[in-house]
This record gives C-alpha cells, structure tokens and sequence, in this order.
C-alpha cells in the first residue's frame, strides 16, 4: 500500500514539476505616446478593484508589468503583482467609465469587458479595444501628470489612446513589438 502512495506522490511531484514553467513568462511596461508614462495601478495597490492610472516609470515595480495572455482572437491583460486584469467595471459601456484590476473570469461568454485587442496603427503604437463596448485604453485627460486615470473612449485616433509595449528584458522601447501569438 505505501508503494502506491509513493508512486502517487512521484507522480504529482513529476507533473507539477514537469509544468511549473520551464518558460519563461514574458511581461510588458505598456507607455502612452501622448504622456510617456506607464500604465500602472492606483498607490502601486495589488488589491482588487484598484483603479488604472498612468505613473512615471519605475523598472522595479510590478505594479508596472503586464503580461499579454492570449484568449482566442483577443487577450487579457494581466498585472504582474496581482495577477488580476484589466477590467471594465459592470461591463459599463459608457464613455468615460475607470479601468480596474478584477478577477479574471474564463468564460468567454461573461468576460467580454476583460478582452482586449490590440490595433497597430500606422506609426507602429497600438490602440487597446475592450471587446465588450469596443471602446479603447484611453488617458482621461492629456497630461504628463502621474495618477491620471485610465478609462475607456471611443477612439478617435489622439495619441492619448495610442500605446507602445516594451518587454520588462529590454532598456529600450519598441513601438513596433508584436504582442505574443495566441497558443494553439
């Protein structure tokens, strides 16, 4: 009998181990072309429902790194210290309304207002459309100030919805960085 315990327990200690990430997870600073700031969340919080803001950069923190997770056609946008995402609250589909951190919900039916798609536009930033109201990561106003919020708008093509993925590996921004493939 405790042969078939170690065997089990083998075998679990060789599955989790086997996908406990021999890949490395790849995380973004996400910089508005109009502000030169990053995307970041409220005071550096990691709670819940924490508002989106835009902050001078800091390589440190985590508040500040967002990994691009493929979802079909679409993504999520997950914050590195939290682990949350990017959330339009009570799929509000009005103009104007906050981004938050919330939990991230897999089923796509109900998550509509945490996919997102990114548009590359011509000088190679990129616009992020919440599929639910087809509205983009927008700064709520034109200011290099921190803590401005983030919310969504309806594009109309200002460089205050336009922005540039640059890899947390790398010291140099890339404005034409292709966000990841979608896994097969």
């Amino acid at each position: 009998m405790w042969t078939s315990k170690l065997l089990v327990v083998v075998y679990v200690l060789f599955f989790l181990q086997g996908t406990t990430s021999t890949q490395e997870i790849e995380y973004y600073r996400i910089i508005n072309k109009a502000s030169g700031k990053v995307l970041d969340v409220e005071n550096g919080s990691g709670d819940l429902r924490a508002k989106i803001v835009q902050f001078t950069r800091q390589d440190r923190s985590e508040t500040q790194q967002w990994q691009i997770v493929p979802f079909g056609n679409f993504c999520q946008v997950a914050n590195r210290k939290s682990s949350y995402v990017l959330d339009v609250p009570n799929r509000s589909i009005i103009a104007g309304a906050p981004l938050v951190l919330y939990t991230s919900n897999p089923n796509r039916k109900d998550n509509q207002n945490q996919l997102w798609k990114l548009n590359k536009t011509k000088d190679g930033y990129f616009s992020l459309v919440v599929l639910h109201s087809n509205m983009v990561l927008t700064l709520e106003e034109n200011s290099k100030e921190d803590n401005i919020k983030v919310i969504q708008a309806k594009f109309v093509g200002n460089d205050t919805q336009l922005w540039q993925l640059e890899s947390t590996k790398s010291k140099k921004a890339s404005n034409s960085k292709q966000p990841p493939k979608k896994k097969q």
